[in-house]
């Protein structure tokens, strides 16, 4: 997928094969049009329930804005763009958060989470990282979590989300090693909504002569099903598409929310296996990234992970590791390839390797978000407790990102999720790091 430059975008714009009215030349970006918020904005009205089942329209107050409105601490609003926006069949848009925004703790955008396949990334003790390419050719990390429901503690959103999206790959074991029956691994979420709290997603299970895929909602609902019987050495069959055995399979899961009304598709390596409707699905009160394995029943090992929250995943996107070069720290170096924040306000900085990204994908490939890692990462005391994300571009402006707190074991690990709209030429200088917070 090819993201436009400024000078394509505004031929584009010349030629009327795009349409932003009205259109201003000083808001386009490197990659991307700047949009403006328009009047009037809608407000809550004090004391109001919002139900996605029913129209709400008479839960809001119209609010006429001039030149200002004085947004307060929690709150949210409803906007529209004031540009009119009209694209070409052949191209798609994405609406992203401006980063001076975010910097004011304005939320415009999505949850979002990536995690190529450290078990260090998980915000549970039940996990170990398997360092072995055949779990995940191309990150060469892979884990497994053992406790049921956990994963990664996740914040639900100030405005319920509508839509859940997830990608990730799991390798699953030979037919041969599949020799206990029973639920294998389940990857999703955990809500807790009145009279439906439970895990949303997709379950693995083996009976006595099939493997099964099947996407689980509230309670013990099942939405679909998708099963496959052993075929050979290492595939299956199923006219529903083909599941991997001694291999890494792709899922690409998405659900809509809804009470009786919501709906659920997988994707299995590029086919959909089940596309179901009716079901009971939420979203309102977000705990959890549940990330499971019943080690008891088979090693299903878990990697290359994109989560999006009302942010739309492309199924062609990809996690890459990529080498960070050339540590700028006002740290204390350890010697050993680690560094110690003794006050706050202590940073490091590293470079992306962008000659390696362009030589594998090309500098015109789009990037829509970074997540920066530390292993280990962890607090030796009581005064600095957290890792603030930060990056720096090459024309040094530094933005901080999302805060977290550290744990004491140190084998913990951490990272920071953030979504960009660039490309990987764009990147050229761009440095990532962290800096020490109280």
């Amino acid at each position: 997928m090819a993201v436009l430059s400024d000078g394509r975008l505004i031929e584009f714009i010349a030629t009327k094969r795009l349409k932003v009215d009205p259109f201003i030349l000083g808001n386009v970006q490197p990659a991307s049009i700047d949009l403006r918020l328009d009047s009037p904005i809608k407000t809550f009205k004090a004391g109001c329930v919002l139900t996605p089942e029913e129209n709400n329209e008479d839960s809001f107050v119209p609010i006429n804005i001039e030149e200002e409105y004085w947004l307060q601490p929690g709150e949210m609003i409803l906007g529209q763009i004031l540009e009119e926006i009209a694209i070409p069949r052949e191209c798609n848009a994405h609406i992203h958060n401006r980063s001076s925004l975010a910097r004011l703790g304005v939320d415009v955008g999505a949850a979002s989470y990536i995690n190529p396949g450290y078990a260090e990334f998980l915000d549970v003790d039940t996990a170990t990282t398997a360092h072995n390419a055949a779990y995940n050719p191309t990150n060469g990390v892979a884990f497994l979590q053992t406790t049921d429901n956990d994963g990664v503690d996740i914040a639900s959103p100030s405005a319920t989300p509508s839509d859940f999206y997830m990608k990730f790959d799991i390798y699953i074991p030979p037919w041969a090693n599949l020799s206990s029956t029973g639920i294998i691994a389940h990857v999703g979420y955990y809500d807790v909504h009145s009279g439906y709290s439970g895990f949303t997603g997709i379950e693995f299970y083996k009976n006595s002569s099939n493997f099964g895929i099947s996407t689980k909602t509230w309670g013990s609902g099942r939405g679909g099903s998708a099963y496959y019987t052993s075929a050979g050495n290492g595939t299956s069959s199923s006219t529903l598409g083909t599941m991997k055995y001694g291999s890494v399979n792709t899922l690409y899961f998405h659900c809509e929310t809804g009470s009786g009304a919501g709906k659920i598709q997988v994707y299995l390596n590029g086919v959909k296996v089940v596309d179901a409707t009716g079901l009971y699905i939420f979203l309102d009160n977000l705990r959890k990234l549940v990330f499971y394995t019943n080690t008891d029943k088979a090693e299903c090992y878990i990697s290359n992970i994109i989560v999006g929250v009302d942010d739309e995943i492309d199924p062609k996107e990809v996690i890459q590791a990529v080498p960070l070069t050339n540590p700028v720290t006002d740290m204390v170096d350890i010697g050993d390839g680690s560094y110690l924040a003794e006050s706050a306000g202590q940073q490091i900085l590293q470079t992306v390797n962008v000659a390696s990204l362009i030589s594998a994908y090309g500098g015109v490939s789009q990037v829509t978000g970074i997540a920066i890692g530390g292993n280990p990462a962890y607090r030796t005391g009581e005064v600095l407790t957290s890792l603030i994300g930060i990056s720096k571009d090459s024309g040094g402006s530094q933005v901080e990102h999302g805060t977290k707190t550290l744990k004491t074991s140190t084998t913990a690990g951490t990272v920071d999720c953030y979504s960009v709209n660039t490309t990987i030429a764009n990147m050229t200088g761009l440095q990532l790091g962290w800096k020490a917070g109280v």
